[in-house]
C-alpha cells in the first residue's frame, strides 16, 4: 500500500504537507502541472510515502495536518483554511507468478472553508 503525498493547493501553487521544506530547509515552492503522458495533472517534486498498515497511514495523515493552514471561525475552531488532497494508490502483489498484479488510486479532497460565509466569520 502506498499513500502518496498531500498536496496543499493555493493560487496555483501546492504545499507538500509531509515534507514542507528542501533540504536546506527552505519551504519547497511545487506548481501543479499537466502530466507527462497528457493523463490528468501531477506535482513534480511531491513526497510519496510508502505504507504497509493502516497505522503508518495514520502518522502520514498527522504529519501532513501539523503543517496545514487552520484558522477560527464562530463555526469552527479549527477550520481549515486551505484544500488538502490526499491520493491513495494502491497495488497488489498477487500470489501465483502467472496471476497479474492489480493498481488503483483514490484521491480524497478535503475542501477548505466549506462552512456558510455569514455565520461562520
Amino acid at each position: 500500500n502506498e499513500a502518496p503525498p498531500e498536496p496543499h493547493l493555493k493560487r496555483g501553487f501546492c504545499r507538500d504537507l509531509v515534507e514542507p521544506n528542501d533540504s536546506q530547509g527552505v519551504p519547497k515552492r511545487l506548481d501543479v502541472k499537466s502530466a507527462p503522458d497528457g493523463e490528468g495533472t501531477c506535482v513534480p517534486g511531491l513526497k510519496s510515502v510508502a505504507v504497509a498498515s493502516l497505522e503508518e497511514v495514520s502518522r502520514v495523515l498527522e504529519q501532513g495536518q501539523k503543517h496545514r493552514h487552520v484558522g477560527c471561525t464562530n463555526m469552527n475552531e479549527h477550520s481549515s483554511r486551505s484544500h488538502m488532497v490526499l491520493t491513495v494508490t494502491v497495488k497488489s502483489t498477487p500470489l501465483r507468478p502467472d496471476c497479474p498484479s492489480t493498481f488503483g488510486k483514490m484521491h480524497l479532497i478535503d475542501l477548505a472553508g466549506s462552512e456558510r460565509i455569514g455565520p461562520s466569520g
